[in-house]
């Protein structure tokens, strides 16, 4: 895209954001968080605390993802 079409583009900040915008972006911060958890587990060479972390965090963001896909994928 050259640089006109990008500023013909709408603009959409956050308060224009309607729900099924929020929770792809719920979905996308849980995992970011999972990740970065994870990283620290990792770096620190705490296995046990890997194991944990993916334990208590892989289920609860496993169900928002699929939550979001799933609607997502009906509406196309």
């Amino acid at each position: 895209m050259s640089k006109d079409e990008l500023e013909k583009e709408p603009q959409i900040a956050i308060r224009d954001m309607e729900e099924k915008d929020w929770r792809g972006l719920i979905a996308v911060i849980g995992w970011v968080g999972v990740f970065v958890l994870s990283g620290v587990c990792i770096l620190r060479s705490d296995m046990n605390a890997l194991a944990q972390v993916v334990g208590f965090f892989g289920a609860p963001i496993g169900l928002i993802t699929g939550y979001y896909f799933k609607d997502r994928a009906g509406k196309q």
